[in-house]
């Protein structure tokens, strides 16, 4: 089945195929198997009380429908995958071409070894490690099955339109955290409960100048730097101070789709099907249209839920107060409610957000860390660090950074 279907064209199956390293067939009679004497017994007592035994003729060596069976799937064989060590009862079980490694045994201990010492558990042990090593060259950590699939020109024109020059700016300008910051949030109840929950949404809020960006950024690398193959991730840092597109809902809905179709193609076909009929109709992109917020709105919306059912969906977005208290307000609203509407336990789906309290304290959304009550040691420890090289004195060092830490807390 996995290399039908890949052979049919579909995505998800050609994928797979791609990245399978070989079969392992315990003993199966692909060539036909004749019944024992308990068997042809049975048989005819099914067929007085009235059974059908018409798939036991079928399974007959010298039948001409098992045989058809076998020639077809022997096609699909040699063309998906190359044929290598597998475990066989001679003759029926072997795949022509194949190499064999035999063990005595009946039908049933093919599947059912003594102990790990047993030689026959020991061989086949060997063939899957030698096909964990050859997988490990060809598949990049934290790619995921899809990543390989082909990109149609219309799926990359597709994610062109939403890509914009200035989408990951603000993430690269913000510093790194300081060593020895931002390692509190491990031990935050809300953060680990976050963590262990299959979906939801984490609030990080306080007010300017607390640390809200760095933490959000020191979260997220984090969390990237665990290995993962079944995870689509993406995120928006918002700045008032850039340009529209760094500042609005269109820009934040544009990068967070060109991240997320990136990682997964499969799901690139139907937004690419949209692009292809407003070019069709209406001209070029930019040129003749462009995007509407509310389109790709409901787009991200679908695509994260549906998503979700595969992949580990991480999103993280920075500063929602920069696009201003009515947008900050509806976009907490619209994560807190792609985590809460679905009933489904199975999905798996983390929401990250920072932005300052005031004027959304009132929002009880999600889980929340306020970054004020927990930040003022990392303050002080940025703080003494830029300040020590032009200031020698301890004490006036020392007043200078209370006087950095009460500043961070009464900004609003």
């Amino acid at each position: 089945m996995i290399v039908a279907n890949g052979d049919a064209g579909d995505d998800i199956g050609r994928g797979t195929v791609e990245k399978t390293q070989g079969f392992i067939f315990l003993g199966v009679p692909h060539k036909g198997a004749r019944l024992n004497f308990l068997g042809m017994m049975l048989s005819l007592f099914g067929h007085w009380k009235g059974a059908s035994t018409s798939l036991l003729e079928v399974t007959k060596p010298e039948s001409v429908v098992n045989d058809g069976l076998h020639k077809s799937f022997m096609k699909l064989v040699t063309k998906g995958c190359t044929t290598g060590n597998i475990v066989v009862d001679k003759d029926s079980a072997v795949i022509d071409g194949s190499t064999d490694i035999g063990f005595d045994g009946n039908h049933r201990s093919l599947q059912r070894f003594p102990s790990r010492d047993d030689d026959a558990y020991q061989n086949i042990l060997d063939v899957l490690r030698k096909w964990a090593d050859k997988s490990k060259d060809s598949v990049t950590v934290g790619e995921s099955a899809q990543n390989s699939l082909a990109v149609t020109q219309e799926q990359q024109d597709c994610l062109k339109s939403l890509s914009f020059a200035e989408m990951d700016q603000r993430r690269n300008d913000i510093t790194d955290a300081t060593p020895g910051t931002c390692s509190w949030i491990f031990e935050e109840k809300e953060y680990s409960a976050w963590m262990q929950e299959r979906k939801g949404l984490l609030w990080i809020k306080g007010n300017p100048g607390v640390g809200k960006s760095t933490l959000l950024k020191y979260i997220r690398e984090n969390e990237l730097k665990r290995t993962s193959r079944q995870r689509v991730e993406a995120s928006f840092f918002f700045t008032g101070r850039g340009s529209d597109l760094q500042k609005t809902r269109l820009g934040l809905f544009r990068s967070l789709l060109h991240q997320l179709l990136k990682q997964s193609p499969s799901l690139l076909s139907r937004l690419a099907a949209v692009f292809k009929t407003k070019r069709d109709q209406k001209g070029e992109w930019k040129k003749d249209w462009d995007w509407h917020e509310n389109k790709l709105r409901e787009f991200l919306a679908d695509y994260i839920i549906q998503a979700s059912e595969t992949f580990s969906v991480q999103i993280y977005v920075d500063a929602l107060d920069e696009a201003g208290e009515t947008v900050a307000r509806d976009l907490l609203h619209f994560f807190n409610g792609l985590t809460t509407k679905s009933s489904d336990k199975d999905r798996n789906m983390k929401i990250c957000l920072s932005s300052r309290q005031y004027p959304l304290h009132a929002l009880d959304l999600g889980r929340s860390v306020d970054v004020k009550r927990q930040n003022d040691v990392d303050i002080a420890t940025y703080a003494e660090e830029k300040l020590k090289p032009q200031i020698t004195d301890a004490e006036e060092l020392r007043i200078l950074t209370e006087e950095v830490i009460l500043r961070a807390g009464s900004r609003d």
